[in-house]
């Protein structure tokens, strides 16, 4: 598998220790920039890796952007929670509550979307083409 960030590129980007599954978030991460940028046109290494620092810096970037947006949000795709987490609770007369609809939807497209910010490093870096797909 073709990864574009290693754990320590991650922690050095977040400015914060990698989770546990950091192995499989850089995958996951690593595959949905690939193709993001299938359409791109850059050199490469024989291992398969750009050529370009610049390039190789951006997929880096947006790769361990998007692991950080699924640690900040406690998004791993391909595992749905059942309900979001608590967002408050209260002992006398044991009343709990859970995160809003719009979090939880939020939640749920970043287990299944590349983030906005790291669509922004690719742009920034001509690898995307600039345009939104229109369907």
């Amino acid at each position: 598998m073709l990864l574009f960030a290693s754990e320590d590129d991650f922690e050095k980007y977040a400015d914060m220790e990698a989770p546990t599954n950091i192995d499989r978030l850089l995958g996951l991460a690593s595959s949905w920039v690939r193709d993001a940028v299938r359409r791109a046109h850059f050199d490469t290494t024989p291992a398969g890796l750009p050529s370009d620092l610049e390039v190789e810096e951006a997929l880096r970037d947006a790769t361990c952007e998007q692991v950080l947006v699924w640690v900040q949000n406690g998004v791993e795709p391909g595992k749905t929670p059942e309900r979001g987490p608590v967002s408050s609770s209260s002992i006398g007369d044991a009343s709990l509550s859970y995160e809003t609809a719009s979090v939880a939807e939020a939640r749920a497209l970043a287990a299944i979307e590349l983030a906005p910010t790291a669509l922004a490093i690719l742009d920034a870096a001509d690898l995307t083409g600039g345009q939104p797909w229109v369907l």
